[in-house]
């Protein structure tokens, strides 16, 4: 199937391991230019290194950039246009935000959580928007999670953030769609990632419990995900806009979108 991805420029945020390397993977073997960011330069070279090996694309870069530091959105986005000339696609991907109970969350805590992964992925989204504009088209994935819509029981934060981002992605993608620039969300949950393994390691209950309450049984692979991010952000999902995708085995109850 082509996607119509060969030549666009993607700029991939989270993208050194993961949900993240393996969908900079995908893109760069659709032909895509990508241009990958994390928080640290080593993980990225090797990202980098593994992406071009196994895509056989040479157009991949990297920048050192962390999104809860005001004003690196600027930096990212600025790198990218540096080294590709223009940014057709955004894909915002971050971890968690905290797991700790609401009441051990300090004023600061509540800080950095929001920072992290909500403002993080809003700030980068302002900041390559109106390159998309001018294109006349883009696209933007949020990676955002299946706590949005249900919440744990042992943390809010989490929660707190993704719902926040599912509400951005669907206000962004209605207010902008006549902008040509689509806006939508994917939201990940139960898959086999080292978060999840240090967990099993920790938690060997937990993590047992935690697959018996996936339908399909079994956790889902990065790929999974990866799949369905390049879709979204491919000339096959020109309809969808304002829309999140639960990647999760089953394991979302809620039919409340």
């Amino acid at each position: 199937m082509e996607l119509g991805l060969k030549g666009k420029s993607v700029l991939l945020v989270g993208a050194s391991r993961g949900v993240g390397l393996e969908a900079a993977t995908m893109f760069a073997t659709e032909g895509a230019n990508v241009m990958l960011i994390g928080r640290s330069e080593e993980s990225l070279r090797q990202a980098v290194a593994r992406v071009k090996k196994e895509s056989g694309n040479r157009n991949v870069e990297f920048f050192v950039g962390d999104i809860r530091e005001r004003e690196s959105h600027l930096r990212i986005v600025e790198a990218t246009v540096a080294k590709f000339g223009t940014i057709n696609i955004l894909v915002n991907n971050a971890g968690a935000a905290l797991a700790n109970p609401n009441m051990d969350m300090t004023d600061d805590l509540w800080t950095e959580a929001l920072h992290y992964k909500l403002l993080g992925y809003i700030r980068t989204t302002m900041a390559a928007f109106p390159i998309m504009r001018k294109n006349g088209g883009g696209a933007i994935v949020n990676v955002v999670g299946g706590t949005g819509r249900e919440p744990y029981s042992w943390t809010s934060s989490t929660g707190v953030v993704n719902a926040g981002l599912l509400n951005f992605t669907k206000s962004t993608a209605t207010q902008y769609a006549a902008s040509g620039v689509r806006v939508n969300a994917v939201n990940p949950r139960q898959i086999d990632t080292k978060r999840l393994s240090d967990f099993r390691t920790v938690e060997p209950d937990g993590y047992e419990r935690t697959i018996a309450e996936i339908p399909l049984g079994r956790l889902g692979r990065p790929d999974e995900v990866a799949s369905i991010i390049v879709f979204l952000s491919s000339d096959r999902s020109s309809f969808i806009t304002g829309t999140a995708i639960d990647v999760d085995g089953g394991a979302t109850r809620s039919v409340s979108f």
